[in-house]
């Protein structure tokens, strides 16, 4: 990266896998200090492709850049962590059939200014028969859930650890985020 004004910062790098739509994986370099940002890329923008075995790669690692350039940088990748639960279905109505559940997604959205706001990407779960749910791995920040996407039912809750985050961040961070309860 060139150009960078001395100052103290944070590197953040993401690499994702490849999709079925975007053949290649990408990587993704920021680097921020206070409200500044920059962002430097490969591979194409965020797309909605199926939920990949394949891992997201992060990390955040301090800098300090001074007047010569920093050479040398060792960044170690982690994996992302996933949300995994189940949904269920309140009222009098009949639970959805299996191929109206085909349609049936949670998503996590950066909170903007987040540390997680510069590693944002392709968002989606699968919702298996049993009504279990799984999403795509994040690197750790702030993240705003939502859930939908079934004719007929709306969201009514998204219990996490025994809140409801319909209405306010959740926090990822390392390991994954289980035991998440989508009411319909």
């Amino acid at each position: 990266v060139l150009g960078v004004v001395p100052g103290q910062y944070t590197l953040r790098v993401l690499k994702t896998p490849p999709t079925n739509i975007q053949r290649s994986s990408s990587t993704t370099v920021a680097i921020s200090t206070g409200n500044n940002s920059m962002s430097f890329g490969s591979g194409g923008a965020a797309i909605s492709a199926p939920v990949s075995a394949e891992p997201i790669l992060w990390a955040m690692l301090p800098v300090s850049v001074a007047d010569a350039d920093v050479t040398g940088l060792s960044v170690s990748l982690r994996t992302g962590a996933r949300v995994n639960g189940r949904v269920e279905y309140s009222g009098s109505g009949q639970p959805p059939t299996p191929d109206k559940l085909q349609s049936f997604n949670v998503t996590l959205q950066p909170v903007p200014g987040s540390s997680s706001a510069l590693f944002s990407g392709a968002s989606n779960s699968h919702l298996d028969d049993s009504g279990q749910f799984t999403t795509t791995q994040y690197a750790p920040g702030a993240y705003l859930m939502t859930a939908g996407g079934v004719p007929g039912w709306t969201l009514k809750s998204i219990m996490v650890g025994g809140k409801d985050a319909a209405d306010v961040p959740v926090e990822i961070g390392a390991a994954d985020l289980n035991d998440v309860v989508v009411t319909m």
